[in-house]
């Protein structure tokens, strides 16, 4: 059974990590919106450490009372909430950037193979 809540500890964890990196990094690539995406970075980062933190855990403990400390033990702790809420733009900060920079050079390369393309044609 500890194997189990383990499995899952990590699992959600996982999911969490990929929502708050992965969508924003797509968000910025296709669009450009730097801001916005990390404002959806921030936000997707803060409400996944609140349900880590918080719900999740809780839901899991009442359906295996017996063990609620070993529960509580793989998850993050409450006060991760609060630091999340402060320097959570951090992550959010590098993840859009890459996106952003790797947006640049995508465009900075089809347009250089474009103009090939049109001497080429010539």
């Amino acid at each position: 059974m500890k194997t189990l809540i383990i499995i899952l500890a990590v699992s959600s964890n996982l999911a969490w990590v990929g929502a708050f990196a992965v969508y924003p990094f797509i968000y910025v690539l296709k669009t450009g919106a730097f801001v916005k995406g990390m404002l959806y970075s921030w936000s997707l980062n803060f409400l996944g450490v609140t349900l880590m933190s918080l719900f999740i855990p809780a839901a899991i403990a009442s359906f295996i009372p017996e063990y609620k400390q070993f529960i509580f033990s793989c998850f993050p702790e409450a006060p991760g909430i609060v630091g999340v809420l402060f320097t959570g733009w951090l992550p959010a900060l590098i993840i859009c950037g890459l996106a952003l920079v790797a947006r640049i050079l995508i465009q900075k390369y089809r347009t250089r193979k474009l103009a090939r393309s049109e001497t080429d044609a010539r």
